[in-house]
């Protein structure tokens, strides 16, 4: 069986982002993406609230969507180890946002499917660079 590279894995993460994320990145497409997730709750009867956004919370929606993709473009052009590390932070940190939004603010728990994203790209991501390096070593090794 053919392992993944490291940079394979940190350039994989930012092709899914970019998959994920362009819809919300889109004025009006956006909209349309809500409604699904909306429709997928409402659907499956899952606990939790969906709110009712504005074109203002939209607004914020695409202006994340745009950041988070122009990260992932960075990744998949240039997937440097120390990027796999700052990505698998903030999915991390990520992860634990939309759980505490989870429990404490009980927002719909189709948010699970996202976390457990979040946790499975940050595990591969930490995986490969400790299975490439074999030792604790942050940064790329300077070219000579």
């Amino acid at each position: 069986m053919k392992t993944c590279s490291h940079k394979s894995i940190v350039r994989g993460s930012g092709i899914y982002d970019v998959v994920i994320l362009l819809p919300f990145a889109i004025p009006g497409v956006v909209e349309w993406t809500m409604l699904f997730i909306s429709n997928i709750h409402h659907s499956l009867f899952l606990q939790g609230s969906m709110p009712t956004f504005s074109p203002f919370h939209f607004l914020f929606i695409n202006v994340m969507a745009i950041v988070s993709i122009v990260w992932s473009v960075i990744r998949i052009m240039n997937p440097l180890a120390i990027y796999g590390w700052y990505d698998t932070v903030a999915r991390i940190l990520i992860a634990i946002t939309m759980l505490v939004y989870l429990v404490e603010y009980q927002v719909s728990q189709i948010l699970w499917v996202f976390i457990v994203a979040e946790v499975a790209w940050a595990t591969l991501q930490i995986n490969g660079y400790f299975s490439k390096y074999k030792r604790i070593e942050i940064l790329e090794p300077t070219q000579a």
